[in-house]
């Protein structure tokens, strides 16, 4: 027991010492620096592009109002509010993810607004659902709807919100979506653009002939370097957890989605620098990579009005699989068979990689 204890340790600490060394590499080397930048960069812009809506003077609201009251002819000529019409209560709850604020509209509220007689204190009374994420802006945000609806009517408003609060299905057009897309992004982008470079330096420095043939084995190796990559993937990566951390339902599967996508995304990193043999062919080859695996993401953002037979083909690139993943940790969840099919395709792709990169290194050391 001690004796694969003490293997165990020693085998940790080679993976360590060659993570510490490509990370202090990495952070002196200027085009490091640069790919980090534009990562950052990349998240700030779309976390900014995904929350422009908030910037506009209207609310967006969904509204559900079976009575067919005058108050959605005062909502839809006000320029405080958008109003988006729904036909039944599940598709306000529907609505409420890709809008902040639903709002049910009794049945007899032309009438009750009349007699100014709905509450014990005479109160307008409305029904409002919000989003999960605000669900800490709660009670500022039902304070100032009531305002704003109040001085709509001409009269007190009572939003009765509680515990109505909507969390996103898998499928909704809310900012699950880009977030999701945000994630994926990130973490290709680091994993393709920085990872390379360390074998790339390995190659250029002949330090990697010292690394095979030091107590050092070539797993060990490639392990380090997918431990530095790591760890440069969550300076981005943790940037889009802090922007959107109130939208997360499941941090238990946000943490399996980002673990695989990572883990992919360096294994491409790692395969595409042990294959290059020049700087210049690192570029040329990433590129087409990046590419491929984030197109496919990109238009799962548009499935709604893609046919069932793109749907079912996207369905077969792993990239596709961990961002709805992804998506699935910020919503009301998924079915349990069909997390570990995406999964499972994204983990068998994932060792086919680290495979090739071993046979690749292994016949270099010939």
């Amino acid at each position: 027991m001690s004796r694969i204890l003490s293997r165990l340790g020693n085998s940790l600490y080679m993976v360590c010492a060659v993570a510490s060394k490509d990370v202090l590499e990495a952070v002196r080397s200027k085009t490091t620096g640069i790919n980090i930048l534009m990562a950052i960069g990349m998240v700030l812009f779309f976390s900014w592009n995904s929350t422009t809506d908030h910037w506009e003077e209207a609310t967006a609201v969904a509204v559900y109002d079976p009575g067919n009251s005058g108050l959605m002819a005062m909502l839809e000529s006000s320029p405080v509010f958008d109003p988006l019409p729904v036909s039944s209560m599940q598709e306000l709850e529907e609505a409420v993810g890709s809008v902040p604020l639903g709002l049910s509209i009794p049945a007899d509220f032309d009438r009750t607004l009349d007699t100014a007689t709905t509450g014990t204190e005479g109160l307008v009374q409305l029904i409002g659902y919000l989003e999960w994420s605000l669900r800490f802006e709660a009670g500022d945000l039902e304070i100032e709807y009531e305002q704003q609806l109040a001085e709509l009517l001409g009269q007190p408003v009572d939003i009765n919100i509680g515990e109505n609060l909507v969390v996103p299905g898998p499928d909704s057009l809310g900012r699950i979506r880009p977030i999701s897309h945000t994630l994926m992004i990130s973490t290709l982008w680091v994993a393709l653009t920085v990872v390379p470079l360390l074998m790339m330096e390995e190659k250029q420095t002949k330090t990697m002939d010292a690394l095979l043939i030091s107590p050092a084995s070539i797993e060990q190796v490639i392990l380090g370097k997918a431990l530095a990559g790591l760890f440069y993937i969550l300076v981005c990566v943790g940037l889009v957890l802090v922007l959107n951390w109130t939208w997360f339902t499941s941090w238990g599967l946000a943490l399996v989605g980002f673990t695989s996508s990572a883990l992919l995304a360096i294994g491409l990193g790692l395969l595409i620098g042990t294959l290059a043999d020049q700087p210049q062919k690192v570029t040329l080859w990433a590129m087409p990579v990046l590419l491929i695996a984030l197109l496919p993401t990109q238009l799962l953002q548009m499935e709604d009005v893609l046919s069932a037979g793109v749907i079912n083909a996207m369905s077969w690139i792993p990239t596709v699989g961990l961002v709805k993943v992804l998506r699935f940790s910020l919503s009301s969840g998924a079915p349990l068979l069909q997390i570990l099919s995406n999964l499972g395709l994204a983990l068998i792709c994932t060792a086919l990689v680290y495979g090739a990169i071993v046979w690749k290194v292994r016949r270099s050391d010939r």
